[in-house]
């Protein structure tokens, strides 16, 4: 009985942006858009022969979750700084 209507407020307040959302126009896309996601896709191509972008990503995957935890991490530890009878 809890967890279900726990569960509903949470949809309700998921659900009312959403609506709010759909009621805004459609947006049109600039006609070019198309084209310059098929240039961008053959430099990348080209660029691939001599960089790997599947080992790029994945270094910049590393990285991004190395910094992520870190940054978690000095966080987690700066709340527990603030908290009065830690030092």
């Amino acid at each position: 009985m809890i967890t279900s209507a726990f569960l509903y407020i949470i949809y309700g307040i998921i659900w009312i942006p959403i609506q709010l959302i759909a009621l805004l126009p459609d947006v049109s896309t600039i006609s070019g858009i198309g084209s310059a996601i098929s240039v961008a896709s053959t430099y990348i191509s080209a660029l691939n022969n001599f960089l790997p972008m599947t080992t790029i990503l994945i270094i910049l995957g590393a990285f991004v979750t190395y910094e992520t935890g870190y940054f978690t991490f000095k966080l987690i530890y700066w709340i527990i700084k603030r908290i009065p009878t830690q030092s």
